[in-house]
């Protein structure tokens, strides 16, 4: 006959803390996108003068371009 009781107490196992790795992926995110975003600026920025509609329209094909890379 085997014993199938330990002679040791079970540990519990400690629960994942959801919470905190979805506001680490957050956090992470959050450092990526304002990366890009900063290169996105440095890339279409003008050097004088408020942006017009050219530059506008390069930001967004940059950010359709980045869109489609992540999907």
């Amino acid at each position: 006959m085997t014993d199938t009781r330990s002679d040791t107490p079970s540990t519990p196992k400690p629960k994942p803390d959801g919470e905190a790795a979805v506001r680490a992926m957050m956090e992470q995110l959050d450092a990526c996108n304002q990366q890009e975003a900063a290169r996105i600026v440095k890339t279409v920025a003008r050097t004088k003068g408020k942006p017009g509609q050219k530059d506008l329209e390069k930001m967004a094909n940059w950010l359709e371009r980045g869109l489609e890379k992540v999907q």
